[in-house]
């Protein structure tokens, strides 16, 4: 059946079943099994082994540094603590800046964001030198919530960290790939912390990153540690502005720095001043003054642990939740360097790339040593850090020969000479100088798993694009040794079948999905986001140097940009500040469903608003309706919200609960002070948007549900949000639904200039895909060939004279109705021998 590609719901569903009891009776076997182990007395040794783990319980080998070899553990803990924390260069004095700076107002600490911070980090987290893991104050928080909120409003206000919060457990972590493991620099330091500390951590790392993106205190080309600011759409800025380069004839050249140590190198002074000059509150740049200052630890090998000793040069902990959004505001001067057709400059996290444009290398080289590297080296002086001159790589891109200058292929950098290399490794990803990706097909290649092979895939990756086949080849062979694997079949069956009993998408499928998936995404990101101007750069474009963005726009050109349904939705970083009253106080949603119809029973059902979405005639309505006094429903508002390609089931229900809360919030003061007001819906997605409001599909119904209910608790008015059972002989309900049903079958005219969800634009992006991917199956026409070749030779002209006859004789002795014979049908032929052939005769 699935080579034939026919589909049966019925086996489907049997298959799935007799699947899910199969790994099911494993699981209970391997259950039975380990419990039968544990009884033996015998085995309580060697169980104890399996379940001691502790951080770092590789060995680390003896190291060497300076001509000094540590042996012992405590040799080995010193010379580690002094590698990880080495002494940071005295900042160079810098010029204050006259102009005052006001900071942003300072809002108090509430208690649900505490409780989010506590309840949203990993329960199985490692913890600090404690031992107490967060699960332990997730269990505890309905007793120790309100002290834990108390410690942190005092810290906060005092600007205060307390001794203990700062004393780290370091535990070193191999770097991989290196060379040679004697030497301290190939092992990362991670410092576990009390998980009590990070809970504060966390809540100070949100309000700072949601001022940051709120006032615009970051620079936009700073990626990383930052809500919508991912590492592929970093490297799609870098990409398309190569592309624009080489459509305007000119060459990129692109410096990329690494600074030593980073986290572990920021100096505390220059750190709290950056933070005054970005406009952080005082009371956060007091707290982090404490948080960096007086920080102690010890250093973990394995069951050894070192002596508790005062770190002279803490710089920021690696494993805090707070340490990266620091960083990023500590070398915002660095990045703030405008993306123009001259040049520009990437930030994500430490690592620093910046380009310059020009006619050539020469020129390019020049450039870059006279403009960019003067103002790194001031920063460094400055920031009081140090940059790895062996790890800063230098590359021009270009396609053309015959603008590449041999005398000018290096720079100076720090009294080293940096030369231009063909190629360059940015964020995980290889890229060579012209972009033709060899060198990262052949390390996806060696990898050999999907999710790495897809990795960046829709910077190099665009439908009908030159050279791609190429590379297709290469991710198809990868594909077929992993369907081999899976399957266990010969080397000689066919890769079309290899994917299908693997259940496997086609490589190119699974390529242009992620694509258009990245594509789409990025129509969701706010107008100065950097991204966004790449969009519509590659909207522009002509035929020349195309970049795989654009080809990417004009693949997917009517998903994306149909005029008539709106256009795609903005998802902000925040949905609502974190300190704000939380929805989730308003939501009230009753997992049993029996408990759930009788607390909708028992509302008030003249003072509540029943809201429901439906689906006719391709529209999706949405109606709101209140019973009256004499049982009789009217309804309050209705809307066509939009059709079937512009949005879904949960956005529908949630503009009818925005339609109700904007109802509520349009009545006079006088009637809507003090009061309660109920609003019911059968929708429990659309209530768990509004209780956990996340960035995602759907957002902009969510603030505005937000913005209605905090206007209405202005009044001192309250609004409670109850999920009830769909179809359950509520009244409310049915009429709701019946009223939003009404609204499709009037066909009322959609809004030109809504909004149109993400995910169904997605949607039809995939709905091309598959058109494409159906097409060019048709067009192929290789599955089952030589199937096709034994079918036509059964069924030449001479063998269907023959049975023919056979069928014709069959017919008269009443073995068959018909003499009539079907062409195409092979099961047919071997029916006719085995079945009735040697039965019949």
């Amino acid at each position: 059946m699935k080579r034939r590609r026919e589909t049966d719901l019925e086996i489907h569903a049997q298959l799935s079943r007799v699947r899910n009891e199969y790994f099911a009776e494993i699981r209970r076997q391997k259950k039975a099994h380990w419990r039968e182990f544990l009884d033996a007395p015998a085995n309580v040794w060697k169980a104890n082994v399996y379940t001691r783990h502790e951080p770092g319980l590789r060995r680390v080998p003896p190291l060497q540094k300076d001509g000094v070899t540590a042996t012992t553990d405590k040799e080995k803990a010193d010379m580690l603590m002094h590698a990880f924390f080495p002494a940071q260069p005295i900042p160079a004095v810098q010029e204050s800046e006259n102009e005052e700076v006001r900071p942003i107002r300072s809002v108090s600490l509430t208690r649900h964001e505490v409780q989010e911070a506590i309840f949203a980090a990993n329960p199985k987290k490692a913890p600090g030198r404690d031992g107490l893991p967060f699960r332990v104050w997730r269990e505890l928080w309905p007793v120790l919530g309100d002290p834990i909120f108390h410690l942190y409003e005092t810290s906060l206000r005092l600007g205060h960290v307390p001794q203990r919060w700062k004393t780290a457990k370091i535990v070193t972590i191999w770097k991989p790939g290196k060379p040679d493991y004697t030497i301290p620099k190939a092992y990362r330091p991670i410092s576990l912390l009390p998980t009590i500390s990070k809970g504060l951590d966390a809540v100070v790392a949100n309000r700072i990153s949601y001022l940051a993106e709120k006032y615009s205190l970051l620079p936009k080309n700073h990626f990383g540690a930052r809500r919508q600011r991912s590492c592929e759409q970093a490297l799609s800025v870098l990409i398309e502005r190569i592309h624009a380069a080489w459509r305007a004839g000119k060459v990129l050249s692109l410096v990329s720095f690494d600074v030593q140590g980073a986290c572990n190198g920021v100096n505390k002074d220059v750190l709290c001043e950056r933070l005054r000059k970005r406009r952080i509150p005082e009371e956060l740049v007091r707290w982090v003054d404490s948080f960096r200052s007086n920080r102690m630890g010890c250093v973990a090998l394995g069951s050894f642990c070192s002596q508790v000793a005062t770190i002279e040069y803490p710089g920021l902990p690696q494993g805090s939740p707070l340490s990266p959004i620091l960083y990023i505001l500590y070398n915002a001067d660095l990045v703030k360097r405008p993306i123009d057709s001259n040049g520009g400059a990437l930030g994500f996290v430490d690592d620093f790339t910046a380009w310059v444009t020009g006619p050539s290398t020469g020129p390019n080289t020049r450039k870059i040593q006279d403009t960019i590297l003067p103002v790194v080296e001031r920063w460094a002086e400055g920031s009081g850090v140090t940059f790895e001159v062996d790890k800063t790589a230098f590359i021009h891109f270009t396609r053309n020969p015959g603008k590449e200058d041999s005398s000018a292929e290096s720079i100076a950098f720090r009294g080293q000479s940096v030369s231009a290399g063909p190629s360059i490794k940015l964020l995980g990803v290889v890229l060579d100088k012209q972009l033709d990706m060899k060198l990262h097909m052949a390390r996806l290649y060696i990898a050999t798993v999907t999710p790495i092979m897809d990795y960046a895939a829709s910077i190099w990756y665009a439908p009908g694009r030159r050279g791609l086949g190429r590379h297709i080849k290469i991710l198809a062979k990868v594909q077929r040794l992993g369907a081999q694997a899976i399957t266990r079949a010969f080397r000689t069956v066919a890769h079309q079948i290899l994917e299908v009993e693997a259940n496997l998408y086609p490589t190119e499928f699974r390529l242009r999905t992620k694509s258009a998936r990245h594509l789409v995404k990025c129509y969701t990101l706010p107008n100065e986001h950097p991204v966004r101007q790449c969009l519509d750069l590659a909207s522009e474009q002509g035929a020349s140097f195309p970049s795989p963005m654009a080809q990417n726009i004009r693949a997917y050109e009517d998903a994306l940009q149909p005029s008539e349904q709106g256009r795609v939705e903005v998802i902000q970083p925040w949905t609502v500040a974190p300190y704000s009253q939380r929805l989730g106080q308003c939501v009230s949603i009753e997992s049993s469903k029996k408990r759930a119809k009788q607390l909708a029973l028992d509302l008030p059902w003249r003072d509540t608003l029943y809201t429901d979405g439906s689906y006719w005639n391709n529209s999706w309505g949405a109606a709101v309706i209140k019973i009256k006094g004499n049982r009789v429903p009217i309804t309050i508002r209705s809307k066509t919200v939009g059709t079937a390609s512009s949005t879904s089931i949960l956005a529908t229900e949630l503009h009818a609960i925005v339609l109700a809360l904007e109802h509520i919030q349009a009545l006079p003061r006088w009637e809507k002070e003090r009061r309660q007001f109920p609003v019911a819906t059968d929708s429990r997605e659309a209530l768990r948007a509004i209780q956990t409001p996340y960035a995602k599909s759907g957002q902009y119904l969510v603030q505005r549900a937000a913005a209605a209910i905090k206007d209405i608790r202005k009044n001192k008015s309250q609004v409670q949000l109850t999920w009830i059972p769909a179809h359950s002989g509520i009244a409310g309900n049915e009429a709701a639904d019946s009223a939003a049903l009404k609204t499709t079958e009037q066909q009322a005219p959609i809004d030109t200039t809504s909004t149109r969800l993400w995910t169904q634009v997605y949607r039809l992006a995939l709905t091309k895909i598959r058109q494409d991917r159906l097409e060019s199956f048709q067009q192929e026409n290789v599955y089952g060939k030589y199937a096709r070749r034994l079918d036509g030779a059964l069924l030449g002209r001479h063998t269907l004279r023959l049975y023919s006859f056979l069928r014709t004789y069959l017919a008269r002795i009443g073995r068959e109705q018909s003499g009539r014979f079907s062409e195409g049908v092979l099961y047919e032929i071997i029916a006719l021998f085995l079945d009735r052939m040697f039965v019949g005769l």
